[in-house]
């Protein structure tokens, strides 16, 4: 089991690497193959295609960040809430920036190519889970009474942005947007 496991992470690995240094569009089934040093059956095995190799990486990305969020001490508060999800994505983005720059990538690609529906779908998904929190939010008074999708960018747009440009993100910055996140959107 080790072994399966470790040889489905070598071929994540690999496409990784050649998603970012080649692009998705030129990098194939066989370059993949042959970075990872798996069997074209072993790749076939774990993934339908190429797409699926991408939302695997995709779902890889949004687990660590989850798993990042939920690593901050937290209440059910919005202000606890919104701090822990943007330390969360700091803190893992910082980690894992190959990564990251994959999520940002796939983010922009899901609205447009059909290979990434299952991303696109996951997007809305959470979409309207965080629309009805910060819905629940503002009518307990907590928040301000904006667009989610205002606050959303708000709240992350920053962060998005500084892992976009920086490899790593240090403390200081990381306590400074974590908390401009908040003061953007608290009433």
């Amino acid at each position: 089991m080790a072994s399966e496991n470790n040889r489905y992470q070598s071929i994540l690995d690999a496409a990784l690497e050649l998603f970012l240094k080649q692009g998705y569009a030129n990098t194939s089934i066989a370059q993949i193959r042959s970075k990872s040093g798996a069997t074209t059956g072993s790749i076939y095995h774990f993934f339908k295609g190429k797409p699926d190799i991408a939302v695997a990486l995709w779902d890889q990305a949004v687990a660590g960040w989850t798993r990042e969020t939920r690593n901050t001490p937290q209440s059910p508060s919005a202000e606890d809430t919104i701090k822990a999800s943007v330390n969360g994505l700091l803190r893992w983005g910082s980690a894992n920036p190959d990564l990251f720059r994959l999520f940002e990538e796939l983010k922009v690609k899901a609205q447009s190519e059909e290979d990434f529906a299952p991303i696109k779908q996951q997007m809305e998904k959470v979409h309207m889970q965080g629309e009805a929190l910060y819905a629940t939010w503002q009518v307990l008074g907590a928040v301000k009474p904006i667009s989610w999708s205002v606050a959303s960018a708000l709240i992350v747009g920053p962060a998005y942005t500084l892992l976009s440009t920086e490899r790593v993100v240090s403390d200081k910055d990381r306590e400074f947007l974590v908390n401009m996140a908040w003061e953007a959107v608290k009433k």
